[in-house]
């Protein structure tokens, strides 16, 4: 079976799955960590603070 090319369907994704019941166990979970916490395989990036979004691309900046 041939891999399915997710970019098809990447730009309404987030409008058809509306399934956030995780997220305040992963945020409660990232607090306690009192560490940089990455999540991998982040997928829509959902749990993607805004805060660090802004701190990347002032960090992308400066490297320009």
């Amino acid at each position: 079976m041939p891999a399915f090319d997710y970019s098809l369907v990447a730009d309404i994704y987030d409008q058809y799955v509306r399934a956030d019941f995780d997220v305040q166990f992963f945020r409660d979970e990232a607090s306690r960590a009192h560490v940089r916490v990455l999540e991998l395989m982040c997928g829509t990036g959902s749990l993607v603070s805004e805060d660090w979004v802004a701190r990347q691309r002032e960090r992308h900046d400066r490297q320009i």
